[in-house]
Formats: structure tokens, C-alpha cells, sequence
């Protein structure tokens, strides 16, 4: 079904309910849309998570969508969100290493009916890291449940900033820091965009 796109207003639980139920929970490396699909795993160490083409993943029942157990890396974006819709967390308590974004959640400027959107939050409490650019970055998109770096040993960094925000997004649910969040050659956050559009709080234990 076509959809349009508005920050924080749940109508992606409206897009889900119009498809149905959809099989358990997969380890895979590429989810290409349309329509449903179950949450992602990494029972295994594998190159980069491609979630792209109106692809709308749903959870598991801890709440997550894409959850790391086992180091991502490869060239260009570690994870990938494009112009899809995740209705979890995206949980990370291994490596995510990517030649350019740790963590990539976007849209093309003008495309809202079908943007990069997570209804959760990006949970970690291991290694993400893009080594070009950025950490995590949000471009033209939402995420709704905030970024938590959690424990001592949590990074987020990035070789230009730890995370981006840019376009018109939207983030709901703050940032807790209680590790590191850096820029190798920039900042450790970055609002890079005056469109775009932060509630919650910035809280560093």
C-alpha cells in the first residue's frame, strides 16, 4: 500500500497491521522491500545488513529488528537503512565496522512516502564505527526511540563525527552516553541541518 510519512506518529504500526503476520526471525545480509519481513540476526561474523526498498522489518520479542551478536563489517555502511521502516530496535552488543557509516539510516530528500525510519531505538553496548564519515547517521529520516550507548565499553565512533544528523529528520528519546561517542576529525554529535528536529535530553554518565 502507499504511505505517507509523519515523524512520531506511529502510522508505520498502521502500514504493518495492512500486511499480516510474517515468518520468524532470519540471518540475513540483504532485506529488500516491499512489504514485511522478519527481524534480522547475525548468528554468524558476515559483511555488511542491507535493508532497502520500502522493506518494513518487524521485531522479536525483546523489542529489536536487527539484532548484532557476531562483528558486520565491510566496505561502505556496516547497516544499512534505506527508505525502509524498521518496527524495532536495532540492538548491537558486538561490532559493527563499516569503510564508511557504522550505522546508515536515510531517504532521498523529497521522498517521505517512504523514508528511512526506525520505531525504536539504536541500543549499544559494543563497537560502532564508520571509518569515513560517521558512526551513526540520520539523513531524511526518524528514529523514534533515541540512541542509547550503554556500559563503560560502549563506542560510537566515527572518522568524521560519532553521529550525524542531517536533512529533515526526526529523533525522539534523547542520547544517554555512558561510554564514548567521538569524531576522530569532527564532533561526537553533530546536528549538521537546522531542520532537524531533537526531543529528549543529551545526558553523559
Amino acid at each position: 500500500p502507499s504511505t505517507t510519512w509523519t515523524p512520531g506518529s506511529g502510522h508505520a504500526l498502521a502500514i504493518l497491521a495492512s500486511f499480516g503476520a510474517v515468518d520468524p526471525a532470519l540471518a540475513v545480509q540483504n532485506v529488500v522491500g516491499p512489504g514485511v519481513k522478519p527481524p534480522i540476526t547475525t548468528p554468524i561474523a558476515d559483511t555488511n545488513i542491507a535493508v532497502s526498498a520500502g522493506a518494513i522489518v518487524t521485531s522479536d520479542g525483546s523489542g529489536n529488528s536487527v539484532t548484532v551478536t557476531n562483528t558486520q563489517s565491510g566496505a561502505a555502511d556496516a547497516l544499512s537503512i534505506d527508505a525502509s521502516i524498521l518496527m524495532g530496535n536495532i540492538f548491537n552488543s558486538s561490532t559493527l565496522l563499516g569503510t564508511r557509516d557504522g550505522i546508515d539510516i536515510r531517504s532521498a530528500l523529497g521522498t517521505l512516502g517512504g523514508p528511512g525510519f526506525v520505531a525504536g531505538a539504536i541500543i549499544n553496548t559494543g563497537l560502532i564505527q564508520g571509518t569515513a564519515e560517521s558512526g551513526i547517521e540520520l539523513l531524511n529520516s526518524a528514529l523514534d526511540g533515541g540512541i542509547q550507548n550503554n556500559g563503560s565499553a560502549a563506542v560510537i565512533r566515527g572518522g568524521t563525527g560519532g553521529i550525524l544528523f542531517g536533512g529533515t529528520s526526526a529523533v525522539e528519546g534523547g542520547i544517554v552516553n555512558e561510554g564514548l561517542i567521538e569524531g576522530t576529525a569532527g564532533d561526537g554529535i553533530d546536528f549538521q541541518s537546522a531542520i532537524v528536529t531533537f526531543q529528549g535530553n543529551i545526558t553523559n554518565a
